[in-house]
């Protein structure tokens, strides 16, 4: 069942909507052999099931196809009524039953992706939350390891952000750490990952980058954190960087986010408001003070 729900998952839509058009039709054609004494009503539910995978818009489709061939298949039968009407009837009830399962189907599934988001999201930053930044980290940090790719993983902390809930409150702090997270995420590829690891914390794992572009990476990117919270008066808060960068295979399940958050510590003792670039194994230490 895993394997099939993997296959159907990554099908296109069309091939799911003839798919489920080649079990309408088989489905109808037994229906037609065996005649109205024997039933296949619950057997039409297994094409229009597959709006699950399919969309609600193909499934309605198919809702209304379904019904279009059960009501083919009664009059084929040569299945006498007491009213001409009652066929029509029938096929709208049909119809309405497939439309209201499909619509049920849709928002279940609708449901569950909405959950899995949130449970992996953080909710003021919508940045990746600690658990799932892990998580990933994992993945790619795996991943390139089986590559031979390198990495550069970086730990951010404000600095003076207490100050700011302190002196404007609560609601603006979190404004502040709003606008960090939209930062964070237009300065990203789509390989890479950030996520907030709790208060004023964040993290930022560079998939392919090596020393250099590392460190141009998170020189830039501490300039447009300190743009933006000039733009909004905020110029009290600076940004304490420290960068771990990996150009070497490291043990399976690796995730040296203590190395990066040293090297924060270090920036943070050093003067804060700075970029500390360390590239492991290879000793190479790279540091930029803030103007």
């Amino acid at each position: 069942m895993k394997k099939l729900h993997q296959l159907l998952t990554t099908s296109s839509k069309v091939k799911l909507f003839f798919l489920s058009l080649l079990l309408i039709a088989i489905i109808g054609y037994l229906d037609h052999v065996t005649g109205y004494e024997i039933s296949f009503s619950i057997f039409y539910l297994l094409p229009v099931a597959l709006c699950w995978y399919c969309g609600r818009q193909l499934g309605l489709l198919l809702s209304f196809i379904s019904a279009a061939v059960w009501l083919a298949v009664d009059y084929s039968a040569g299945q006498q009524y007491t009213q001409s009407w009652i066929p029509i009837w029938n096929a709208l009830m049909r119809f309405a039953f497939f439309y209201f399962s499909v619509l049920a189907l849709t928002k279940i599934k609708q449901d569950i992706i909405q959950e899995e988001l949130l449970s992996r999201t953080d909710a003021l930053t919508k940045l990746s939350n600690s658990r799932h930044f892990r998580e990933q980290s994992t993945l790619l940090f795996n991943l390139a390891n089986r590559q031979g790719q390198p990495l550069a993983l970086a730990y951010i902390d404000l600095d003076n952000f207490k100050s700011i809930n302190d002196n404007y409150g609560h609601e603006t702090g979190d404004q502040v750490l709003k606008q960090v997270g939209k930062v964070l995420a237009a300065a990203l590829r789509g390989s890479d990952i950030a996520g907030r690891l709790g208060g004023d914390e964040f993290a930022v794992l560079l998939t392919g980058t090596d020393s250099g572009g590392a460190k141009t990476f998170f020189t830039r990117l501490q300039l447009r954190l300190l743009d933006e919270m000039k733009k909004h008066g905020w110029t009290t808060v600076g940004f304490s960087i420290g960068v771990a960068i990996y150009p070497e295979l490291l043990p399976e399940g690796t995730i040296p986010l203590q190395e990066a958050d040293e090297l924060m510590y270090r920036v943070k003792k050093m003067g804060k408001n700075q970029v500390l670039c360390q590239e492991f194994k290879t000793g190479h230490l790279f540091q930029r003070n803030s103007e």
